[in-house]
């Protein structure tokens, strides 16, 4: 999808909808489905000239974690019959295994009840209209299952991919959530026509908040200050999505300045850049702008 294409919603919810023709209802709960969407779609080849106005989005997210410690490459990796992983990890630079029951009791020391994760990079899949990208896979971890094997949430991983170990952080939540603010504020100056903000959803963790010692923050806020009186909804989520292309890992090999090719004559840009389209301990702002239409 185009780059402006906004993409926000929830991994952990279930679903009712019914089919189209209305003669089947589905309930998340008894069925399997990939993804269910709502998608708001505008026909270019419309031959209706009518100027309605324009509606768009705009998204802002707000994280609750940072990564620490060195970049640690996957060893071997097994699933359980949970949709769990089971990974024994190295450090590049030393030989045998990470002894992942002392590392866990390390940060056990400095932090009594951590909430952890692992950002995976994925190998970068090229695409024929935007390049070539790579992308952040967030795992929470379960915990040791052994002197050097760990368990975390999900499938999907594999030997010889590289992660970063993250954790909850109180500060970069109040941090984040205030760059989420700033990021909505300007909504009002950005707009080169003016636009009334008409709503607005709201898709948070629902750890943010009570798991971060001292933070007691309404996730709400950003909108509700900047845009007081605005319709605004919202649902607490165990997995949080937003394609926000920017780069939460920072790996020298993987991730590069953009490059202009030469193909047939034609002057073709290709990013490289790695996204994280899954978060967990994070809110999601979307709001909604309305344009009026052009008057005559």
């Amino acid at each position: 999808m185009p780059m402006e294409t906004v993409i926000v919603g929830e991994a952990s919810g279930s679903s009712c909808f019914q089919s189209r023709d209305n003669r089947r209802h589905y309930i998340g709960k008894s069925h399997l489905f990939d993804a269910v969407a709502l998608v708001f779609t505008k026909d270019i080849l419309s031959s209706d000239v009518v100027d309605r106005g324009k509606i768009e989005f705009h998204v802002a997210l707000s994280s609750g974690i940072i990564p620490f410690g060195p970049i640690i490459k996957v060893d071997s990796v097994s699933v359980t019959k949970a949709n769990c992983s089971l990974l024994t990890a190295r450090l590049e630079e030393f030989p045998g295994l990470l002894d992942i029951w002392g590392l866990f009791q390390d940060i056990l020391e400095e932090d009594e009840n951590p909430n952890l994760y692992i950002g995976v990079m994925h190998q970068k899949v090229e695409l024929q209209q935007f390049g070539s990208r790579s992308h952040v896979a967030l795992h929470k971890v379960l915990g040791a299952a052994g002197q050097y094997i760990f368990a975390v949430d999900g499938v999907g991983i594999k030997a010889g991919d590289s992660f970063v170990f993250y954790h909850s952080d109180s500060e970069t939540a109040n941090s984040s959530n205030m760059n989420a603010f700033q990021d909505l504020e300007i909504l009002e100056t950005a707009a080169s026509s003016p636009h009334e903000i008409i709503g607005g959803l709201i898709f948070s963790s629902c750890c943010s908040g009570g798991s971060l010692p001292g933070c007691h923050y309404n996730e709400s806020w950003p909108i509700s200050i900047n845009y007081p009186g605005i319709p605004v909804a919202g649902v607490f989520c165990a997995g949080e999505i937003a394609r926000v292309f920017t780069s939460l890992i920072a790996l020298d090999d993987e991730i590069e300045e953009e490059e202009e090719e030469i193909i047939d004559g034609e002057e073709e840009e290709r990013e490289n850049s790695c996204g994280c389209f899954l978060h967990d301990e994070s809110t999601v702002y979307l709001l909604m702008s309305y344009t009026p239409p052009l008057q005559s």
